[in-house]
């Protein structure tokens, strides 16, 4: 339930965003880390306002009735872009087997999977790689 509920929340602060004349909606992107990542994958899911999306570290459950069940998602994504890190010892979240198939799973135009030398804790690089990615596919 709570995934369900903050996927409905985030779509709308996505619509909140959208009546702000500021905002250019048409240059949404989204980050996340471990549950984040996780989230990553529902929200590009069922929110087509969202242009790129990051998801780093991703918990993977096999369930596929779950609602956290990012393989259940991932066939649904087709944000402009989507970027997954990972780090090849962080087994207790996905292998990376895994991870090849949810980029595999996403229907992104650009997408790309990304294995840092690492665990959960992904090295300081993943930051300026997450920047350069939004800065790229977020014209």
């Amino acid at each position: 339930d709570m995934v369900v509920q903050s996927v409905v929340e985030y779509r709308r602060a996505i619509d909140y965003l959208a009546d702000r004349e500021e905002i250019d909606t048409s240059r949404i992107g989204l980050i996340g880390y471990s549950l984040g990542g996780m989230m990553a994958f529902n929200l590009s899911a069922v929110e087509p306002r969202i242009k790129s999306s990051v998801a780093c570290v991703m918990p993977v459950l096999n369930d596929k009735y779950s609602a956290m069940a990012v393989h259940s998602f991932a066939p649904y994504v087709t944000t402009e872009s989507f970027l997954i890190l990972v780090g090849r010892t962080d087994e207790a979240n996905y292998t990376i087997k895994q991870a090849e198939e949810l980029k595999t799973l996403t229907h992104s135009t650009h997408k790309e999977l990304l294995v840092y030398e690492s665990g959960h804790f992904l090295p300081a690089q993943w930051t300026q790689k997450t920047t350069t990615w939004m800065e790229e596919h977020l014209k």
